[in-house]
C-alpha cells in the first residue's frame, strides 16, 4: 500500500491545478464585473491564458481548459448543455491557435522578433472566430438568447477573445518560456509596468 504524499501530487498535477484555478478565478471575476451579456465580456483574459498554456505545455492540457470553461459557465447559471458548448468552443479556439503557431510558423514565445508578434496578432484575430461561433450557437440553441441577439453576442465574444488573447498571451508566453533565473533586471521592471 502506498502512502499519500501531497508534494508528489503537487509536482505531478500542479500545472493543471494552477491553470484550472487561474482560468476559473479570472473568468468569474470578469463575468461578475461588467459583462456585455451574461456570457460575454469585452476582454476575455482566459482566452490568452488557454492559448499560451497549450502552446507552452502541450495539447494534453485541453481537458483542463474545457473543464475550467465549463465550471465558469455553470457557475454563472448556464445550463449543462450550454456550458458544454461554450467550453468546447473555448477549448477548440485555444487548440486551433496553438496548433497553428506550432505547425505553420517558427513562432518564438519570447516574442524576440517582430514576426513573432505579428503571428500572435494574426492568431488572436483568426483563431478567435472559432469560439464565438460555437458559443453563440450554443447559447441560442439553449434558448438563452433570441436569434436576433445571437449576432451581437457573437461580436462581443469575438472582440473579447481577441483582446483577451492580445492582452494576456504575450505576458504568459514570455514569462513562462524563460527560466526564472535567466531573466534580466529590465524584464523584472517590465513585469510591473
Amino acid at each position: 500500500m502506498t502512502s499519500f504524499n501531497f508534494f508528489d501530487y503537487l509536482k505531478r498535477y500542479g500545472l493543471e491545478a494552477g491553470l484550472f484555478a487561474a482560468y476559473v478565478v479570472i473568468g468569474r471575476i470578469e463575468l461578475s464585473i461588467n459583462p456585455v451579456d451574461t456570457f460575454a465580456t469585452l476582454f476575455w483574459l482566459p482566452a490568452g491564458i488557454a492559448l499560451a498554456a497549450l502552446f507552452l505545455y502541450g495539447y494534453r492540457l485541453w481537458p483542463v481548459i474545457m473543464l475550467a470553461a465549463f465550471a465558469v459557465n455553470v457557475s454563472i447559471g448556464a445550463g449543462f448543455m450550454v456550458s458544454l458548448g461554450i467550453a468546447a468552443g473555448e477549448t477548440l479556439q485555444a487548440l486551433g491557435g496553438a496548433y497553428f503557431l506550432k505547425k505553420y510558423t517558427d513562432f518564438n514565445p519570447t516574442l524576440a522578433r517582430l514576426h513573432d508578434s505579428l503571428w500572435l496578432i494574426a492568431v488572436a484575430f483568426v483563431s478567435t472566430l472559432i469560439s464565438p461561433t460555437i458559443e453563440a450557437a450554443s447559447v441560442w440553441l439553449g434558448g438563452t438568447v433570441a436569434a436576433g441577439e445571437a449576432g451581437a453576442l457573437w461580436v462581443a465574444l469575438w472582440i473579447g477573445g481577441a483582446l483577451g488573447t492580445l492582452m494576456v498571451a504575450p505576458l504568459v508566453l514570455k514569462w513562462f518560456s524563460v527560466p526564472i533565473f535567466k531573466r534580466t533586471p529590465l524584464q523584472y521592471i517590465e513585469l510591473f509596468f
